[in-house]
């Protein structure tokens, strides 16, 4: 559900009803729940047969999962040793955060308020680099092993290749292992519902060379989990999800989805307000013997028609329905704001402002706006530069601090709640 509402693949309306599929309303347990609960909504109804699919999308929650992101780490973080550490290994940290670092932590940011949380794992491949770095990995792609709530084995996976009802998949476990922090790789061979059987992992280019079992000579796990926020009240006695985080915008799907549906009633209304004429059997041309009829719209004129007396019916009527343009916008703005107010945020970091608001702003008073865009500009830049050109980045970026201090915004002076620590 999280993966739908951040990736906005809800727009593709594939109309599978949900009663004989994964999410079974009548099965028992936490998928039946879920099957239930996305039976009432409004993407839950399938798309009747014969019917163009028409809904409509909005990606409300990739929106605010890139705000929070770009307030988290709307500069690159400084990351220091200890007084007395040794200057070499200092030097050797900073290399380190200058190769992409910032562009992968914006990444895991985005992604971990999107979903809830996010995986960080170390990579590291002489053929590409001569240093490690970091790599995100989405939380609904690994299936994590926790004792006491702390993470002791994580196993990735991915689909390698998929042909109908085929698939391949790779998967990637990192745990510790007699006091040793290993990683397995192996390749499976199976189905929709199934693993499958394991096959070589050189059969497949994607995981050719990579070894079944490598030792990172390390005592501990070269993966870890960042919750986004805590405590999962959704899956607070699921063993498998008790630790997992929440997303941003935790409780606002019942909203997202009446403003999908807001919005997906006012396109009907728009498809609806094409303008259409419904014209008298009189004022159409025959065409013959089985050929049918038509109107010709640019003639002037038109022999006599033979109506009713008194009918008063015109040969020819326009329809044309209302757009409820005004209805339509005044609902959507007001699902619009309960959703980003229930995130944690207010309307001004998305570049909203009220009336109410812009008439009580003083000359004095800065806005929150262009603080807001500045800070998504240095993001951005962050995103875009490239890894080899650090010192573009360092000329790029900007002391934001100060405009968080200026900002009269409380959403934008608030800690955030991920512990990147």
């Amino acid at each position: 559900m999280l993966s739908g509402l951040y990736g906005g693949d809800l727009a593709g309306d594939p109309g599978v009803p949900l009663d004989g599929g994964w999410l079974n309303p009548n099965l028992p347990g936490i998928r039946g729940w879920i099957g239930r609960l996305g039976a009432r909504w409004f993407w839950g109804v399938r798309t009747s047969p014969g019917e163009k699919r028409t809904k409509l999308h909005l990606p409300v929650a990739g929106d605010i999962a890139t705000v929070s992101a770009d307030m988290l780490f709307s500069e690159p973080p400084t990351l220091s040793m200890p007084k007395d550490s040794d200057t070499a290994t200092q030097d050797r940290l900073a290399e380190l955060a200058d190769d992409g670092l910032h562009a992968g932590l914006l990444e895991a940011a985005d992604v971990g308020a999107g979903l809830g949380g996010v995986y960080l794992k170390i990579c590291w491949d002489r053929s590409l680099d001569s240093r490690p770095w970091l790599a995100s990995v989405h939380a609904d792609a690994a299936i994590p092993a926790w004792r006491y709530g702390r993470l002791v084995a994580v196993t990735f996976w991915r689909h390698v290749f998929e042909d109908g009802g085929k698939i391949v998949r790779h998967l990637e476990r990192h745990e510790v292992a007699a006091g040793q922090g290993v990683i397995l790789h192996g390749l499976y061979e199976g189905g929709r519902g199934d693993l499958g059987k394991p096959i070589p992992l050189d059969a497949y280019p994607e995981t050719k060379g990579l070894p079944p079992v490598i030792e990172t000579g390390v005592p501990m796990l070269t993966a870890d989990y960042v919750p986004n926020m805590k405590p999962n009240r959704v899956w607070r006695n699921q063993a498998a999800g008790a630790y997992l985080g929440r997303a941003d915008v935790y409780g606002t799907e019942p909203f997202m989805d009446a403003l999908d549906e807001t919005y997906s009633s006012w396109m009907r209304d728009l498809r609806h307000a094409k303008s259409r004429l419904i014209v008298g059997e009189g004022a159409l041309q025959n065409l013959g013997r089985g050929q049918g009829s038509r109107v010709d719209l640019d003639r002037e004129v038109y022999e006599e028609i033979a109506l009713a007396p008194n009918s008063g019916a015109p040969a020819i009527t326009d329809v044309q329905f209302k757009i409820r343009f005004e209805e339509h916008r005044a609902t959507a703005q007001h699902f619009l704001d309960k959703i980003v107010q229930m995130a944690g945020y207010s309307s001004q970091s998305f570049g909203e402002q009220d009336d109410a608001a812009a008439a009580a702003m003083t000359a004095t008073t800065i806005p929150v706006a262009p603080h807001n865009n500045r800070m998504r500009g240095v993001a951005d830049a962050a995103r875009r530069t490239s890894a080899t050109a650090p010192q573009a980045k360092n000329q790029i970026v900007t002391n934001v601090n100060d405009c968080l201090k200026a900002s009269s915004s409380a959403s934008l002076r608030r800690k955030r709640r991920m512990d990147w620590s």
